[in-house]
């Protein structure tokens, strides 16, 4: 199997209040995910039962676009929304940014690249077939996902009073993040001849931690205690080449949005008393992707 992921994650933190030392505002990380991951899967299916397995990863660096890096003030008026699913009024917002109206002081972009890997668990259980394990389904999955970005040749811009810089900086940051996630809900299968269609709708949860390392500024920040939820939009066709071989193609809209804290150590200078005396942040952790995955299947008897 072959998938192809294009997407952003996106990374904020801020506050309207001022801190202690008088400072209002946030910053705004966009890390691209445009990759391509080969794999293996496995399948095996008993009764109304069907189970599978899968691995996969880029299995080298890959290039998935240009990484930006923003710092900005906020004011009362400015707008802090979580996205995703909103109980308090039973809305969704499917957008992946939390801060809105912030005025940039700073602003870096560089070229990214990154490594990803990932495992995952799928049961699905067919309540009204369990011969051919078609119609209505009930499914679960159990997804772990580890990646790593580097950011470089990364040009940076401050306007703040009267320092205006922009210059190259080399190496900007690396991002380390590990999530894992449990998506569940239904979906419908059928047949007509060599054809087969199946569509899904998951309801998807899950944890998030991870590490974002600044060099120029030797400081590290730590995302802790992430837990998020969003949305899996499936369709799926498959084609039955003979009785061993079956082809099929996959697209999916994956949704995952998760608030966590972030807290930070290191430091150069003054900065580094800054960052001693701070006490940890909210933080929000913004996925919005879309994926298709092409896949040859072999039966084994």
């Amino acid at each position: 199997m072959a998938q192809t992921t294009s997407g952003d994650l996106i990374f904020e933190t801020g506050s309207r209040s001022p801190d202690f030392s008088g400072f209002r505002g946030g910053s705004r990380l966009t890390y691209p995910r445009n990759l391509v991951q080969p794999g293996l899967g496995l399948r095996w299916g008993v009764g109304a039962w069907e189970l599978g397995a899968q691995l996969q990863g880029t299995g080298w660096r890959q290039h998935p676009g240009r990484a930006r890096n923003e710092d900005f003030t906020l004011q009362p008026e400015s707008t802090i929304r979580r996205n995703g699913f909103d109980s308090s009024n039973w809305s969704y917002r499917d957008s992946a940014y939390v801060i809105s109206a912030g005025r940039n002081f700073a602003d870096a972009h560089g070229r990214s690249s990154m490594t990803e890997y990932g495992a995952g668990l799928r049961v699905r259980w067919f309540p009204f077939d369990d011969q051919s394990r078609e119609g209505l389904f009930a499914e679960a999955q159990l997804q772990y996902r580890y990646n790593k970005q580097y950011i470089y040749d990364a040009w940076q811009f401050i306007g703040a009073g009267n320092v205006i810089f922009y210059s190259p900086i080399g190496s900007g940051n690396t991002l380390t993040n590990v999530i894992w996630e449990y998506p569940l809900g239904p979906g419908y299968r059928f047949s007509s001849g060599p054809w087969r269609f199946e569509t899904a709708l998951l309801i998807n949860n899950g944890f998030n931690r991870g590490r974002d390392f600044h060099l120029q500024r030797a400081i590290t920040f730590h995302i802790k205690n992430g837990a998020g939820d969003g949305g899996i939009l499936r369709g799926a066709i498959g084609y039955k080449i003979d009785e061993s071989y079956r082809l099929e193609f996959v697209m999916e809209a994956r949704r995952y949005f998760s608030t966590g804290e972030l807290s930070s150590t290191g430091g150069l200078g003054s900065e580094a008393v800054l960052v001693a005396v701070a006490g940890p942040q909210r933080v929000w952790l913004s996925e919005k992707e879309f994926r298709t995955n092409l896949s040859l299947w072999a039966r084994i008897d």
